[in-house]
């Protein structure tokens, strides 16, 4: 027999929030340390480190959404095919982890509420909250970053090739430790496969940040 979960049994609630990427993440969180009655509703499954699909012979094993509720549910629009996450965590399951805060150039022509500097403590706050930090140099990098470097060199663009802040655990974590949160964490291989879902376990998603802060149903 099917176990129907109890938030879904409840006729009221004060707030819910569909979806649990960074959006329904930071908004639930927020919203429950309030002191508001909120539920989180997301269509797709838990991803475990470890359960991410990685044979790319068999699309219909935990990909696509299309089939059997996978990973990855592709929309075409008019001109472009538009493709997002489904999962519990959302987008930040499958982002590159990237964390580059916008030069003032961007906001130009914007309206003047908007700027970089009226955005630096929410940055502040976004990169606490995701841990990110550099990447370390003292490992070894992926074989694909240093033929990007070397790319880099030889079409003399090397003075803007860098390693951006990635929201990602580094720390020497091994089997059983967890983050501050209490979420089990283990620290980044550098395999790259970030934006493929993490299987090692150390992409700080939002379901290891911000979901574990609130006691949302």
């Amino acid at each position: 027999m099917y176990d129907v979960p109890e938030f879904l049994t409840r006729d009221h609630y004060e707030a819910l929030v569909i979806g649990s990427g960074f959006g329904g993440a930071v908004a639930v969180c927020r919203l429950a340390q309030a002191g508001v009655d909120v539920a989180i509703v997301e269509r797709g499954r838990r991803w475990p480190a470890g359960s991410f699909p990685r044979d790319l012979t068999r699309l219909d094993d935990g990909w696509l959404w299309a089939c059997n509720h996978g990973l990855y549910d592709a929309m075409p629009l008019n001109d472009i095919l538009a493709v997002r996450a489904a999962g519990y965590g959302g987008g930040s399951l499958v982002y590159a982890n990237v964390a580059v805060r916008s030069p003032q150039a961007v906001f130009d022509g914007w309206p003047a509420p908007y700027s970089r500097a009226h955005l630096e403590e929410h940055y502040d706050l976004a990169a606490h909250m995701l841990d990110v930090a550099p990447v370390p140099q003292d490992r070894e990098l992926p074989p694909k970053s240093r033929l990007m470097a070397e790319a880099a060199d030889r079409l003399g663009h090397r003075d803007g090739f860098f390693h951006p802040n990635l929201a990602v655990t580094f720390a020497d974590r091994g089997p059983g430790q967890t983050n501050r949160f209490g979420v089990p964490q283990r620290g980044c291989t550098y395999c790259g496969q970030c934006d493929i879902g993490c299987n090692v376990g150390a992409k700080n998603s939002a379901r290891c940040i911000y979901r574990p802060m609130c006691p949302v149903r």
